[in-house]
């Protein structure tokens, strides 16, 4: 585990590229709009975000992924309370225009239930395309540097985004670790 900066922790090529091409083909014709919020789906606003999205149920990849932020909660001294995680979400950005603006991921309840969102992780499943950077915006803005199969944590309310993919198509695959909320 690097620690780059204070807010997020990255894991260097923790999936290998043959699974990075699995977990991509996963959403092969499944593919619906990613969409901000509990709006009506048939009306997609891509002002604030234009992505296609498949969730994914394989609770092997969260039992993959969960080790490894279990890992970051307790070295990073967060020691967040976390009893779950929510499906993992496959995302596409296509160019020219897919982008995700600034966003937190815990900023209420998850669906169904009442934990929230604490600890968010973003991995990367391709490299092959241009623009598509991964932002915080915390004290200041700066970009993480990722490449294929990197897998970054960070506390689920720092504001973030992916810039506009300008050139071929960004993959990645979302978590967001939850608990009981923060006190």
């Amino acid at each position: 585990m690097t620690q780059e900066y204070f807010e997020y922790w990255k894991f260097n090529n923790v999936v290998s590229p043959e699974d990075c091409k699995k977990l991509i083909s996963l959403g092969d014709e499944k593919w619906e709009s990613g969409v901000v919020g509990h709006t009506n789906p048939d009306v997609v606003n891509k002002t604030m975000r234009d992505s296609e999205i498949v969730w994914i149920r394989d609770t092997n990849w969260k039992d993959f992924f969960w080790k490894y932020m279990h890992q970051m909660n307790t070295e990073s001294g967060l020691n967040f309370q976390i009893d779950g995680v929510d499906h993992l979400q496959l995302t596409k950005y296509v160019a020219p225009s897919g982008h995700y603006d600034y966003h937190i991921d815990g900023n209420g309840y998850t669906e169904g239930n009442s934990k929230v969102r604490k600890i968010s992780m973003t991995c990367l499943l391709n490299d092959d395309f241009e623009g598509g950077d991964f932002n915080f915006r915390i004290s200041k803005e700066y970009t993480v540097s990722m490449k294929q199969g990197d897998v970054i944590f960070f506390p689920s309310y720092f504001p973030h985004k992916v810039t506009p993919v300008t050139k071929g198509t960004r993959y990645s695959l979302v978590a967001w670790f939850v608990g009981n909320p923060l006190t």
